[in-house]
């Protein structure tokens, strides 16, 4: 759930992401606007977005893909937009300035800076999402918590414990993960 929660939101933060860098888009009325959507988005807690999902799409792990892919839209965005507004653009218009076009400028010069930063951010958001998949079962939107809401409910705390270690040792290998991508990418 969470793995395609992350994947969901990350591919849909893409494009709104390269929309709101005015590195990339010269024009304040277009990035501006897409930034101001997103980051209202972004203001909604996952736990709020969980309990909007559950309404729509019902109690399970379809309410839990779709809290964690808005939520995780909104992180990357943030986080990726502000770090290509800070890229170095010299590459970029140096194939600008050869024809290509800024599709082009963007892939061949400003991808790689980008992608060690973006893949670092992608294994943050996904360590966040793990935690919060486990708040997320909580209000019925399945996944871990609910495994463990239910462990808990019954008093079995043998399953709440095999639940928690494993848990704390993803949590811990995908935060050295992204430490170890996000030192490389600088």
């Amino acid at each position: 759930m969470v793995f395609i929660g992350t994947t969901i939101g990350t591919a849909i933060a893409i494009p709104l992401f390269l929309i709101a860098s005015r590195n990339i888009v010269l024009k304040w009325y277009i990035y501006q606007p897409v930034r101001i959507v997103v980051d209202i988005i972004r203001t909604i807690p996952t736990y709020v977005l969980a309990i909007l999902c559950t309404v729509f799409f019902g109690i399970g792990n379809t309410a839990g893909i779709w809290a964690i892919a808005i939520f995780t839209m909104g992180i990357m965005f943030k986080l990726m937009y502000e770090y290509i507004d800070t890229c170095n653009m010299n590459p970029f218009e140096a194939s600008m300035s050869t024809g290509a076009t800024r599709f082009k400028a963007a892939r061949v010069a400003l991808y790689p800076q980008v992608k060690p930063m973006f893949f670092s951010n992608f294994l943050y958001t996904f360590e966040i999402n793990v935690r919060a998949s486990v708040i997320l079962g909580f209000v019925g939107a399945g996944g871990i918590g609910q495994l463990l809401s239910n462990a808990m409910d019954a008093q079995q705390y043998d399953k709440v414990g095999a639940i928690l270690i494993p848990l704390f040792v993803v949590v811990v290998v995908l935060q050295l993960l992204s430490s170890f991508l996000r030192r490389k990418s600088l």
